[in-house]
């Protein structure tokens, strides 16, 4: 690294004897390596941020072919980095989902867009869970499509919770129409007892 320059060099070196076998001159090649490490460095912080991110991340190649998950891939679905690796999300296919489901959300990703949506996936132990999905296609220097992207949230518990707070509304509703009723039948007997 020069700090004169900002800049770090790759630098081989190379001896030229002359016919005695004596070192006759030294050539020096230097590479500029600074943006290289730049990007290396931007790619390893990327890739640390993806490995510790609470969302699963799966990366598939354009025939759906798992090439990546993260650790919360992991333990969100049981399936462990090596049992994913080489196959398609299927693994995940909870049944829930009709065809046309499956069918429309490839059709929007071949179209060069986002797709998002919540699906019901199974765990590796058979336990259907519901997750939060975004899906994005990854287009290459041509514009073509070369992989695509999933972020996946588990919201069940979410989902739980959501629904044990419709229910309780739900009640809360029943109890105050079934408290008026209540009250409206109270004042018609009150005026009946009262005659």
């Amino acid at each position: 690294h020069i700090d004169m320059l900002d800049r770090t060099f790759s630098v081989s070196s190379f001896p030229i004897f002359a016919e005695d076998g004596q070192m006759h001159q030294l050539v020096h090649v230097a590479r500029d390596v600074t943006q290289y490490l730049q990007n290396e460095s931007e790619k390893n912080r990327l890739m640390a941020a993806i490995e510790q991110a609470s969302e699963s991340v799966v990366i598939v190649d354009r025939q759906g072919v798992i090439q990546y998950v993260n650790p919360a891939f992991e333990a969100s679905s049981g399936y462990t980095k090596a049992e994913a690796i080489g196959q398609t999300p299927k693994i995940q296919k909870s049944g829930t989902h009709d065809r046309q489901f499956y069918e429309t959300m490839w059709q929007t990703l071949l179209n060069k867009q986002v797709w998002r949506g919540r699906v019901t996936n199974r765990r590796k132990n058979g336990t259907l869970y519901k997750e939060d999905v975004t899906i994005s296609p990854v287009v290459d220097d041509h514009g073509e499509i070369i992989n695509f992207v999933a972020l996946k949230r588990d919201v069940t518990r979410e989902e739980l919770l959501e629904q044990q707070l419709h229910r309780a509304i739900k009640m809360e509703a029943l109890g105050t129409l079934a408290g008026g009723i209540a009250d409206d039948f109270n004042n018609i007997l009150a005026a009946m007892i009262g005659y």
